[in-house]
């Protein structure tokens, strides 16, 4: 009977006390949950990984695409460059040809002008250049002023010309042909002789 009690708890222990089997087993378990803890983690981070993988290659092809844009919109902006500092040569040089032509045109009308004002002999390149200005207005009143000028000189000339003193001589001589021609002064030998012009004769 003693046999059968220590039977007994010998069994009952045994029920008390896990089993090596069902330790394993339950660490088997709880290693098997994490393990698939892990790959469920991992499966998920590489597959986060390669959508992040993914948009980093298609923000690296849309920044590749924009500076190709950029290149492109450079070059544009250089050609219109060029073609803005051509333009403005241009019109630079188109100006100063339209300046030219508007300068040869009022040349020739004060030209014109001194011509039918009877003082073509003024009509010499210094003078048209300083007629000419740079707009018809100016032209116009230089020239008007210039030949109420030359006219008015020579109304001066033609007074004082007519208005000359004649030689007051009785026919004869004040100064003899030697004393004339010894007169060193040019002017003052030419107006001897205007004066004796009766020893020339």
């Amino acid at each position: 009977m003693e046999d059968q009690e220590k039977i007994t708890q010998d069994q009952n222990q045994a029920k008390d006390k896990p089993k090596d089997n069902d330790v394993h087993s339950e660490a088997d378990k709880k290693q098997d949950k994490v393990e698939t803890k892990t790959e469920d983690v991992v499966s998920k981070l590489k597959d986060r990984l390669n959508k992040k993988t993914a948009e980093n290659s298609s923000l690296a092809d849309q920044v590749a695409d924009l500076r190709v844009q950029l290149q492109k919109f450079t070059q544009q902006d250089k050609a219109n460059d060029e073609q803005a500092s051509e333009l403005d040569e241009a019109k630079k040089q188109l100006e100063a040809l339209q300046l030219e032509n508007q300068r040869i045109k009022a040349s020739r009308q004060v030209e014109k002008d001194l011509q039918d004002a009877g003082l073509l002999s003024y009509s010499s390149d210094g003078i048209l250049e300083m007629l000419v200005g740079d707009t018809d207005k100016v032209t116009t009143q230089r020239t008007m002023a210039f030949i109420k000028f030359a006219q008015s000189l020579e109304t001066g000339i033609r007074k004082e010309y007519h208005t000359g003193h004649t030689p007051r001589t009785s026919g004869k001589a004040s100064l003899t042909r030697d004393e004339i021609n010894k007169i060193a002064d040019p002017a003052k030998r030419l107006e001897a002789i205007k004066n004796n012009l009766s020893l020339y004769n």
